[in-house]
C-alpha cells in the first residue's frame, strides 16, 4: 500500500470517527434542551447510527455500480 493511500483511508476513518463523537455530544445537547429521558435520547441515536448503515449500503451499492 503506497504512503498517499495510506494517508487518504486514514483521513476517511478520522473523519467518520468525529461524525460518531458529534452525534453523542450533540445528543446531549438535544436531550437536555427537549427533556428526553434516556431511553428517547438512545432511541435517537439508535435510529440515526441504523439511518448512517442505510445509507452507506446504499451509497455504495450505487458506488459499485
Amino acid at each position: 500500500m503506497g504512503k498517499k493511500t495510506f494517508i487518504c483511508v486514514f483521513l476517511v476513518i478520522a473523519i467518520e470517527g468525529i461524525d460518531l463523537s458529534t452525534l453523542s455530544v450533540a445528543l446531549t445537547v438535544i436531550s437536555g434542551e427537549f427533556g428526553l429521558s434516556s431511553i428517547q435520547a438512545g432511541m435517537i441515536f439508535s435510529i440515526s447510527t441504523a439511518g448512517m448503515l442505510a445509507g452507506g449500503v446504499a451509497c455504495g451499492w450505487f458506488a459499485d455500480r
